[in-house]
């Protein structure tokens, strides 16, 4: 059993998870009331750039090594480019 763990929860990632979790899925709700709306789908993907944004920033603070940390916070920039 290893005795470093990767990722540990950080109560500073838990807000910003359920947060992102509830984006999705207020845009998921928003897409399902009607899709082929040019303007829904237009929120759905905004809805659903925070929700990565957020995601994997979340995961990012829960990392122990910077390495990892650093590969999150890349990777939530395709979040916030959008």
């Amino acid at each position: 059993m290893p005795t470093d763990p990767s990722y540990e929860l950080n109560v500073h990632a838990v807000p910003m998870l359920l947060m992102g979790i509830v984006a999705l899925g207020l845009g998921t709700l928003v897409l399902r009331s009607k899709g082929d709306s040019a303007a829904h789908r237009h929120f759905f993907v905004l809805c659903a750039s925070i929700a990565l944004w957020l995601g994997a920033t979340s995961v990012a603070l829960c990392a122990t090594t910077p390495d990892r940390a650093l590969a999150w916070f890349r990777f939530d920039n395709v979040g916030v480019m959008y």
